[in-house]
């Protein structure tokens, strides 16, 4: 099986721009350096047909404040300003509480959320960010492909058409 070389499916910088998404999950971790942050993976949906680009990722990330105000440190010393826009953006309601940022992370998964793009030069590198998080125009996901499932909830077995090979 042999193939050519096709520079445009090379990787190439995400364009500037609103995308429409799904949080694929949220959840704290440390860089190599032990430094804290909540990595927010987001999944290009394919379902919008004015998504800029398709099935893609955008890697967003939430920092710790390294000088936290008092409502930063409810969140864990997390910007309570990003936690709340993060919040309003993925339709959390209005009002509820959460124990820790273990159960809001939890919550985030599978939300659809708008992000606008930048490119941010750091040390000789231009990379995609997210400047903003907005409540999505496309509420109504459709189902699910194979892969964007498969990416969120691990693997993906296809269910039987016929009702005797259900195995419940």
């Amino acid at each position: 099986m042999g193939f050519s070389v096709d520079h445009s499916q090379a990787n190439s910088l995400l364009p500037e721009g609103e995308y429409e998404c799904i949080i694929e999950f949220a959840q704290q971790t440390t860089t190599r350096n032990g430094i804290p942050f909540i990595n927010i993976p987001l999944i290009i949906r394919k379902d919008v047909a004015d998504n800029p680009k398709k099935a893609g990722k955008i890697f967003h990330s939430l920092w710790m404040k390294k000088e936290p105000t008092p409502a930063d440190n409810a969140c864990d010393g997390y910007s309570a300003k990003q936690i709340q826009s993060l919040s309003k953006a993925a339709g959390l309601p209005n009002g509820k509480s959460y124990a820790n940022m273990e159960e809001w992370c939890a919550d985030l998964t599978g939300k659809p959320i708008r992000v606008t793009i930048y490119h941010n030069q750091y040390n000789g590198n231009v990379n995609a960010r997210v400047s903003w998080t907005n409540e999505t125009k496309h509420p109504n996901i459709a189902a699910l492909d194979k892969e964007t499932h498969q990416a969120m909830h691990g693997n993906f077995t296809e269910m039987p058409n016929d009702p005797d090979d259900v195995p419940f």
